[in-house]
C-alpha cells in the first residue's frame, strides 16, 4: 500500500519592502561672488593709526557697495576698522563732537582702487548727499541781494 501525503503549502506575499536609502547628497554652500570693488583694510588703536594702513586691499563681496574707516571706542582706547562694508551711508559721520561709534569715511567702492582717503578728511556720502551747507547758502543767498 502506497500512501501518499499531499501538503498543502500557502506562500503569503512577502510584506517586507526592500528599503533603499536615498543618497545622502551633502549641502553645497554657495559662494559669494565678489563685485571687483576694493577697499583699503587694516585694524588699529590710537589716534590717527589708521595712516599707516597702507596697500593692503580686501575684495568686496558683491552685497558690500562701499568702504569704511569706523572709528569706535574698545575699552578705553579708540580703535579704526576699514574695509569693506555692505552700507555704510546711514551711520553717523565722526564730526568734532560726535562721539564713537561713527565713520570718518564711508564711499561708493570702486574696481581696481580704494576710495577710502585714510588722511583725518571726512570722507561720507552722508554728507555729501546732504547738500549745501548753511555757510554756502548764506553766501549764495548775499551774492543774490548784491545783483
Amino acid at each position: 500500500m502506497t500512501v501518499s501525503h499531499y501538503f498543502c503549502q500557502t506562500v503569503a506575499p512577502s510584506t517586507t519592502a526592500a528599503v533603499t536609502a536615498a543618497p545622502t547628497v551633502a549641502p553645497t554652500r554657495k559662494a559669494t561672488a565678489n563685485n571687483g570693488n576694493k577697499c583699503r583694510q587694516g585694524t588699529c588703536s590710537g589716534a590717527t593709526c589708521y595712516a599707516g594702513f597702507g596697500d593692503a586691499l580686501q575684495t568686496c563681496a558683491s552685497t558690500q557697495a562701499h568702504c569704511e574707516l569706523r572709528k569706535e571706542t574698545v575699552g578705553s582706547a579708540t580703535q579704526w576698522t576699514a574695509g569693506c562694508a555692505a552700507n555704510c551711508s546711514a551711520q553717523t559721520p565722526c564730526r568734532a563732537a560726535t562721539p564713537p561709534p561713527c565713520h570718518l569715511e564711508c564711499c561708493e567702492a570702486a574696481p581696481g582702487a580704494s576710495c577710502l582717503w585714510l588722511n583725518g578728511t571726512l570722507n561720507h556720502v552722508w554728507s555729501r548727499a546732504a547738500g549745501p551747507t548753511a555757510p554756502s547758502l548764506c553766501l549764495l543767498l548775499a551774492l543774490g541781494l548784491l545783483l
